[in-house]
């Protein structure tokens, strides 16, 4: 059985005046199903027993046979760009205007008068079948989803969760019907935080002139099941959990509920669940367990295995030899964008970051990210280290597809805040990097006992900087062994020498540990050495490299990634010289594991799959390719201004720096000679092609406008 998981959430948040609980509102709104639901019998009731402890508050504004125009006031001008005639638009809105949006808005309005704060918002819609009758389901879409980005906007709740039910299927002879239904299907599926409730058990359905359903809306059993419905996928989306699929969460059929009203479930109902409530998969249905280390600021140079003259990583040279190492990786040249890129499987831009603090790190609401879309393929999912993607309520991790959560906070490293499940205290005397080691090998044994396909993302903050001239910000002061090694030696870069040791050691338990449970072959293990390029270290072995983090240099952005699967078929010792990037993480595993790729997911991601490159190292993969490192990092409100500030362009054979350099990296990898005068052909493609993907990125940099400065 998976470890019971208690999620504190958004402790941050205040929740009103004089309480002391986190506060959850929900808007019900729509047609006569949803006007016909009463909340005290079935949403309530349900709502506060899952919420247990806190306080869950709502707001109605429904009306039966109401067509979505009551709600958009922009409807009439959607219809007519969908083709619908003036009898059409005439008929569904009878002169009549909007009538339903406003008073969502007052209603709200009143709500945060009692409770100013708000833990969160999510918005149950229940409506459609006016539309579908009435033939205007081609406007549907467009309707629902502009309503849904006003409500967002004019509540000023970007994290605003939605929870649709679909209309029933009593006339899937009609086409207007499908179209309503497969729709509504969409936007949930679609949205980040998005949730359906089916109700196709729930209608009054007649085959034959006979009733085929045990429970519909006439009678009250029908609407308490659609009221704990919304509750139970509202739940899920606030708390980070995957709602049901089926959209049915919990239920067991209509007939069984009628039939047994009084009797205990059976027994093999209570199977053990993963994360998305189907019954766990053994592992040996080909799904690998996922384990990603990416340590801090700690670059391609900091190992023994690739020339470090002063360093010694036995564990990772060893697994160097056990895996497939991608020698032409690059992740991005700062913390922040290079997480987003590993979590949204595309450039970071799009994801809305820009910086590692004044709120531009905080990575878009509407990214899919890479736990959320493993969890659709059955991985219950943890991190274990640093997140750094936005600390507010919605942005945590927790609430972005993690079901257990180790989180560095702030603070220095023997006094650091880390968070578990969003309970944050100070741990004093604790070093932050042994603690993740060892509290990702504790769950690990959870989940491998309950034969659940796990994900473990375990990025420490060690080696990042600053440290302190004397050895109290350290563990013990082993670090001193360095001092006197060689000739640029200091401090700082002493204790990141150890730290990088230190985590060799915790690596080397880890693997040793899983081949000890029987695991390791199973079990895919990906070392990405940093997140960027050093920092600090760079003057003493920089593996041929010119430059560090914080620059659009190879020794920026180009990090060593290592892929160790034994049970996969990886051959350890194999090496790929193709150009990857970090984008490409989440398209390998998502085609490893099978999870299933929505259309958003498809129009999301950037990144491609190295799954053919996993298979042989010397597969023909086309790696004609633009990858695109931009620093980032502008003053606020100057990015048009640095367009072409800190940036760089490549291919798999050239890179064209801040606009002005180009070097050959087949014959100087080094980047030590400017060639542009020599290439003005690659040089103009190379211009051309960052000129139209800077014209692609720009809508995507959502967090421009933000004005607080959050301490990082």
């Amino acid at each position: 059985m998976r470890k019971a998981i208690a999620l504190i959430l958004l402790l941050t948040a205040s929740t009103g005046f004089g309480e002391d609980r986190p506060v959850h509102l929900f808007i019900l709104s729509g047609q006569s199903n949803m006007a016909g639901m009463n909340p005290k019998t079935g949403f309530m009731p349900e709502a506060n027993k899952l919420f247990q402890g806190e306080k869950v508050v709502y707001i109605k504004v429904a009306k039966g046979g109401q067509p979505i125009c009551r709600w958009v006031k922009e409807w009439e001008d959607i219809a007519k760009k969908k083709g619908l005639d003036s009898k059409r638009i005439q008929r569904i809105t009878k002169g009549e205007g909007v009538q339903f949006y406003q008073p969502i808005l007052d209603q709200y309005q009143a709500m945060l008068k009692k409770h100013p704060k708000l833990t969160s918002v999510t918005f149950c819609w229940m409506q459609g079948e006016r539309d579908a009758n009435g033939g205007a389901h081609a406007a549907y879409k467009d309707a629902l989803k502009l309503l849904i980005s006003k409500l967002r906007r004019d509540l000023k709740r970007p994290d605003m969760n939605i929870v649709i039910g679909r209309i029933g299927d009593y006339a899937l002879d009609r086409p207007s019907c499908v179209a309503v239904r497969k729709v509504q299907r969409e936007i949930a599926d679609e949205d980040a935080r998005g949730a359906w409730v089916d109700v196709d058990d729930l209608n009054d359905r007649e085959v034959d002139g006979k009733i085929i359903n045990a429970v519909h809306y006439n009678r009250p059993e029908g609407y308490i099941t659609l009221g704990r419905r919304f509750a139970r996928q509202g739940h899920a989306l606030v708390t980070g959990k995957e709602p049901a699929e089926n959209g049915r969460p919990g239920d067991r059929a209509p007939q069984e509920i009628e039939k047994n009203k009084n009797k205990k479930e059976n027994t093999q109902e209570k199977k053990k669940k993963n994360a998305i409530g189907v019954e766990a998969k053994p592992l040996k249905d080909s799904k690998p367990n996922i384990i990603i280390i990416m340590p801090d600021d700690s670059g391609y140079g900091n190992h023994s295995c690739f020339g470090n003259p002063v360093i010694k990583t036995p564990n990772v040279d060893a697994l160097k030899k056990q895996s497939l190492l991608f020698t032409r990786y690059h992740s991005s040249a700062r913390c922040s964008p290079s997480r987003a890129q590993l979590m949204g499987g595309r450039h970071e831009f799009m994801s809305g970051v820009t910086h590692t603090i004044l709120m531009r790190e905080r990575m878009s609401l509407d990214t899919i990210t890479l736990p959320q879309a493993l969890k659709k393929a059955g991985y219950t999912t943890g991190i274990f280290g640093k997140w750094h993607l936005g600390k507010e309520g919605p942005y945590r991790p927790e609430n972005r597809g993690f079901d257990e959560c180790w989180m560095y906070e702030k603070g220095a490293r023997m006094a650091a805040t880390i968070s578990h499940n969003g309970k944050s205290q100070r741990m004093a005397g604790t070093y932050p990097t042994d603690l993740f080691f060892k509290k990702a090998t504790e769950w690990i044994d959870v989940q491998r006992q309950a034969k659940t396909p796990f994900f473990v993302y375990l990025p420490p903050k060690s080696p990042h900087g600053p440290f302190k001239e004397d050895s109290s910000d350290m563990p013990n002061e082993d670090y001193k062994k360095f001092l006197g090694t060689h000739p640029e030696m200091t401090v700082q870069i002493a204790k990141i020498y150890w730290e990088v040791e230190n985590i060799d050691r915790r690596i080397g338990e880890m693997i040793r540990q899983l081949e000890k449970w029987g695991i390791a072959d199973e079990t895919l293990f990906i070392f990405i050495a940093s997140d960027n390029g050093a920092s600090g270290t760079a003057q003493i072995h920089n593996a041929g490299m010119k430059k560090g983090k914080g620059q659009p240099y190879q020794g920026g952005t180009r990090v060593p990634a290592f892929f160790r699967w034994p049970g996969g078929g990886i051959k350890g010792g194999s090496e790929s010289a193709a150009l990857t990037s970090q984008m490409d993480i989440m398209p390998t595993l998502l085609e490893m594991t099978g999870a299933p790729l929505t259309e958003q997911i498809k129009k999301q991601v950037e990144g491609r799959s190295l799954v053919p490159l996993i298979k042989n190292p010397a597969a023909d993969w086309d790696d004609d390719r633009h990858l695109v490192h931009h620093v980032g990092a502008w003053k606020q409100g100057q990015a048009a201004q640095s367009k072409h500030a800190r940036v760089s362009i490549q291919n798999k054979r050239f890179t064209l720096v801040n606009n002005e350099e180009l070097y050959d990296l087949s014959t100087d990898p080094g980047e030590t000679k400017n060639v542009i005068v020599e290439h003005p052909q690659i040089v103009e493609t190379l211009r051309k092609a960052y000129d139209r993907w800077w014209e692609t990125v720009t809508p995507g940099m959502i967090n421009e406008d933000q004005k607080e400065a959050l301490r990082r």
